[in-house]
């Protein structure tokens, strides 16, 4: 486990967690660390559904 931000670094849909050190596929076997949600993403897709604030 490293506390390395990486595209494959496992998000929640459910609670927006952003769990650290994890990957998808060690995450999606047990559940959201935080709220327990096998609603789980990689970051690299989950960013990509962000509003994007920039926009005037």
């Amino acid at each position: 486990m490293s506390n390395e931000l990486d595209d494959d670094t496992a998000c929640c849909d459910d609670c927006q967690e952003i769990n650290l050190g994890f990957t998808v596929s060690e995450v999606v076997e047990c559940g959201c660390p935080v709220c327990g949600s096998h609603n789980i993403r990689p970051y690299e897709e989950w960013v990509s559904d962000l509003p994007d604030v920039t926009k005037d």
